[in-house]
């Protein structure tokens, strides 16, 4: 077994949201050969909660995120936990291999896509890359 860190943090699936506090606040015990199975086996991992909607419907509203920690740079299209300025975010990168452009996009078709030139993404501070969202239930 493996217990991967549970942490009070809540990154928005909409505006951003202001982080205040990111102790620790429980464990998830899971089985190392799950871990293998989805190919996260020497991942450094934390479980955080996503809020807002504007990632539905693949992230449901208040759903846990696993998140590897390890993944702190743009590495392929994906979901990503990111901090612009205070903000936490988790939203869908994606990268136009000729300009360097990242689109921040949200899977809510209410919410508009953002468009960031290289220089303007200097400022996102990728903080892990989603590899799980799970039920609340």
């Amino acid at each position: 077994m493996v217990d991967i860190p549970c942490y009070s943090v809540a990154a928005s699936a909409g505006q951003g949201q202001t982080v205040t506090d990111e102790s620790q606040t429980d464990v998830m015990r899971v089985n190392k050969e799950w871990l293998r199975d989805l190919g996260l086996q020497n991942a450094k991992l934390a479980v955080i909660q996503s809020s807002g909607d504007s990632m539905l419907p693949t992230i449901p509203v208040g759903a846990p995120l696993l998140v590897d920690l390890g993944v702190n740079c743009y590495m392929q299209a994906g979901l990503y936990v990111f901090r612009r300025g205070d903000e936490l975010s988790v939203k869908r990168l994606s990268q136009d291999v000729i300009t360097g452009n990242i689109t921040v996009a949200s899977d809510n078709s209410l919410y508009p896509t953002v468009n960031l030139t290289p220089e303007q993404a200097e400022d996102l501070n990728i903080i892990g890359q989603v590899r799980l969202v799970m039920s609340k239930y």
